[in-house]
């Protein structure tokens, strides 16, 4: 017997040694881990402090790095849910959208680095739920699609196709992400507004920027932007604030620059300081405006053949930003480049030595325009679209409601309050039930000079579905996302206009300058709608705002929005829209968010002047 012991006890020394030497990174993990649910749990239930953004970042923090240190293993993909997890409740508390994004980005990428985790498939449910909180819906569609194409064994499936289901999706929403085999995801690229920590994974359809023009004159600066093929894209705008330039920026969905391309560009000429572009998301590349308090609005223009997107920066109505002695102008060709940071700061340098005092001041000197300034931002004619009319019936209810007939009810109410409430002058597209072409819509509103165009309707969904309802607000963009082209293809098919008609227009976007406007005006009005809404009735549900290639906006000058304010194919909202009281209060609430873009507009003129 001793014997025997004697003789086991070193193989059990050697193979405890063995284990001491391979057990420390799991041991880790584990202990980090473990320590990490302790801290956040203890955070959880000392509510004073939830209040402090700098604790939750903490806790968010340290589930992040237990991520990033121990990447596709169990512990490492638990961390990375619960960084998401308690990212999504800091937004609670915050209210910030970004704080939202930033949630729902941190769950895709837990699918894409932890697809054999049995978390993987919450994550994309998850994110489809936090976009659809924030309204985008396309985005939503398409997480729950990839969900259930992905993992179409996963406890999250059936959620998933009832979400997708409700959200008026199909499969075919589905938009690939997987990481190429035996290629290793990693986080790369830099946030051009603050920094960014999301996974890079390219698509299989992935754009491509292929190169950027840009010229200048007196009074407005122009950027070229050539694609292989058109992105989808959105705009936004921050404000001047803690010494910071007002920063006006575009994102291109599932798009790249070129490798090694130049990502920064100095144009200097008075209104814009500096461009940069660099990746924001997964794979939207975003590119920023630095602009100086000369610069005013801007316009833009998409063409197909080359597939380009052409911004203009306007100087700021009443005097032209102060400018070089020549109008400057780079492009990007074989034989020229445009010149890197360093370089372009030395002339950016240089050419404002050169610069006359007295240029300056004759400048600074010319009359402050305070009027016309105040007139380019203000809201003084609207122009209401009441959808189809005539032999359009628009969609029909299950109780033979028509849409033609609730809109144009809407539409007189809606009338009436702007001009009383905020006194500006009121065109309406049609007064009676008669036929109006889609072009002619867009003429009436652009010959009466408007202001703003509002195209009212009544939503619906095919294949019997009842089920769906809910509130949408849109604006004029193309749409990869299939619910909103399918509900474009019906608004635009009322009379004649076939979808396939669209595809050589629907990227120029020349009589819609003002998009970045127009997504205002609609977020204004969808959230009007719906908080006002939901204060008196029940089942009211905020579907948000989305884009799409709605022929009666395409040829519209001006912000123009079309708004579904209920489906007439649900018996719920179909009465309802039939009600009167139903009807003055859409119309309160239309109006109440028209009234916050209008503030908007006021105080974006007080800042210019």
């Amino acid at each position: 017997m001793n014997s025997i012991i004697k003789t086991i006890l070193p193989m059990l020394a050697v193979f405890s040694l063995a284990c001491l030497m391979s057990a420390p990174a799991w041991a880790d993990a584990e202990s980090e881990y473990r320590s990490a649910v302790e801290s956040a749990a203890a955070f959880e239930k000392n509510t004073k402090r939830h209040k402090y953004r700098d604790a939750w970042l903490k806790v968010i923090e340290r589930f992040e790095k237990i991520a990033e240190k121990y990447p596709g293993t169990k512990r490492g993909c638990d961390a990375l849910y619960n960084a998401a997890g308690y990212t999504d409740k800091m937004a609670d508390v915050s209210r910030l959208r970004d704080d939202r994004r930033k949630a729902a980005s941190t769950y895709e990428k837990l699918a894409g680095v932890c697809p054999s985790s049995s978390l993987a498939d919450d994550g994309l449910y998850n994110a489809g739920q936090i976009n659809l909180k924030i309204g985008d819906y396309g985005q939503a569609r398409s997480l729950f699609a990839r969900c259930i194409k992905k993992f179409p064994k996963g406890d999250m499936r059936s959620k998933a196709a009832k979400a997708l289901e409700d959200a008026g999706g199909s499969p075919e929403d589905a938009v690939a992400d997987e990481v190429p085999a035996g290629v290793k995801a990693q986080s790369e690229g830099k946030s051009l507004i603050g920094d960014s920590d999301k996974l890079i994974v390219p698509r299989k359809d992935s754009r491509l920027l292929t190169k950027i023009e840009y010229s200048s004159s007196n009074s407005s600066t122009e950027v070229r932007l050539f694609f292989n093929y058109l992105p989808a894209f959105t705009q936004g705008e921050i404000p001047e604030e803690a010494g910071r330039p007002r920063r006006l920026y575009f994102d291109f969905a599932n798009t790249k620059i070129t490798e090694g391309e130049p990502t920064e560009y100095f144009p200097d000429d008075g209104r814009v300081k500096m461009i940069r572009l660099g990746m924001f998301q997964t794979d939207t590349l975003r590119l920023v405006f630095e602009l100086s308090h000369w610069a005013g609005k801007f316009s833009m223009q998409t063409d197909i053949d080359p597939a380009r997107t052409v911004i203009v920066i306007h100087s700021k109505p009443g005097s032209d930003a102060p400018q070089q002695a020549e109008a400057v102008s780079r492009a990007e060709t074989s034989d020229e480049k445009p010149r890197k940071s360093d370089e372009n700061k030395r002339t950016v340098k240089d050419q404002k030595e050169k610069k006359t005092p007295a240029a300056a001041q004759d400048v600074k000197k010319s009359p402050p325009a305070e009027k016309k300034i105040d007139d380019f931002y203000a809201v003084k004619t609207i122009t209401i679209d009441p959808g189809h009319g005539g032999k359009d019936d628009g969609a029909v209810g299950p109780g033979g409601t028509k849409e033609k007939d609730v809109v144009l009810k809407i539409c007189k109410y809606l009338e009436e309050i702007l001009k009383k409430r905020y006194g500006v002058k009121v065109v309406m597209t049609r007064t009676t039930d008669r036929e109006v072409g889609l072009d002619e819509r867009a003429e009436i509103a652009n010959k009466a000079g408007s202001d703003l165009f509002l195209s009212i309707h009544a939503n619906a969904i095919g294949g019997g579905r009842r089920d769906i309802y809910g509130i949408e607000t849109y604006y004029l963009n193309n749409s990869k996302d299939s619910y909103s082209r399918r509900l474009a293809e019906r608004e635009n098919n009322s009379l004649g206009h076939r979808a396939s008609d669209l595809e050589f227009i629907l990227a120029d976007l020349s009589m819609n300058v003002n998009v970045a406007d127009s997504i205002k005006l609609a977020t204004y009005v969808q959230q009007a709608m719906v908080g006002n809404l939901q204060k008196q009735y029940s089942l009211i549900a905020d579907r948000g705002v989305g884009r799409a290639v709605f022929y009666v906006l395409l040829n519209t000058r001006m912000p123009s929005i079309l708004v579904e304010t209920s489906f007439i194919s649900n018996p719920r909202e179909e009465a309802r829209l039939k009600n009167p009281t139903y009807q003055k209060r859409l119309a309160e609430a239309i109006a109440s968010g028209v009234g916050r873009y209008i503030d908007y507009q006021k105080q974006l003129a007080k800042q210019m002047n």
